[in-house]
């Protein structure tokens, strides 16, 4: 938008404008950040009479992607995250049973959770290449969330999407226990199969935790 006259730029040019970003892959932390400093230049602009109206204002345009962690001051989401009480845990862990032969998938993805503290989002994104597996660490890289779609006449749908955490300290290597090794072979060999029964190409940028047809799991639904 640097070769429109400042006039000319009015919600739905900016909003277009972000909405090519995040197409482009730009994060949505990103394009908030854009906003804050296209809202402060705007804030003169409207001092100096160049313009009546912020192009910028958070009511006129939305910010694409799952911006509900971000407020006017760009505040981190600092919602208490409260654990599991060992009788949460003991219900949890009671139930999981590893069956030869049937889909594993949500057993070994809440094993993952419990052992390593991850997050619902940061498990449903892992794929085997984020494991070490002797040295019983993985690395926290992306997450999968469902998130808002702006259109450009403003209305939006939502769609499942791997994104980078909003925060550094997201990305991350954690252990993991020893014990969990040989139930993690075990599991990637079944995906392997799986896949392959599906007619799609496994490599270890492959999500291991997906539907029974391949495809990503909704958060929703795994809960």
């Amino acid at each position: 938008i640097g070769a429109t006259e400042v006039a000319k730029i009015n919600s739905k040019v900016v909003q277009e404008y972000y909405n090519e970003l995040y197409d482009k892959e730009v994060s949505t932390a990103k394009i908030f950040d854009i906003n804050k400093t296209l809202r402060k230049f705007f804030g003169y602009c409207i001092i100096d009479s160049y313009i009546t109206t912020n192009p910028c204002s958070l009511t006129t345009i939305q910010i694409p992607g799952d911006a509900d962690g971000f407020d006017e001051e760009d505040k981190e989401d600092s919602q208490e995250i409260i654990p599991f009480s060992d009788e949460e845990l003991k219900i949890l862990t009671e139930n999981l049973k590893y069956i030869d032969g049937k889909d594993n998938t949500r057993n070994v993805a809440l094993l993952v959770s419990l052992c390593a503290g991850l997050r619902r989002g940061e498990v449903l994104a892992l794929t085997e290449k984020c494991f070490d597996l002797t040295n019983c660490t993985l690395k926290v890289k992306k997450s999968l969330s469902r998130v808002k779609i702006y259109d450009k006449d403003g209305s939006y749908h939502r769609e499942l999407r791997l994104k980078t955490p909003k925060t550094k300290s997201s990305i991350r290597t954690v252990y993991f226990p020893s014990t969990l090794v040989p139930i993690l072979k075990k599991y990637f060999a079944e995906q392997k199969e799986k896949y392959k029964r599906l007619g799609i190409a496994y490599t270890e940028d492959s999500l291991i935790f997906t539907t029974d047809s391949g495809f990503l799991i909704d958060g929703g639904n795994f809960s």
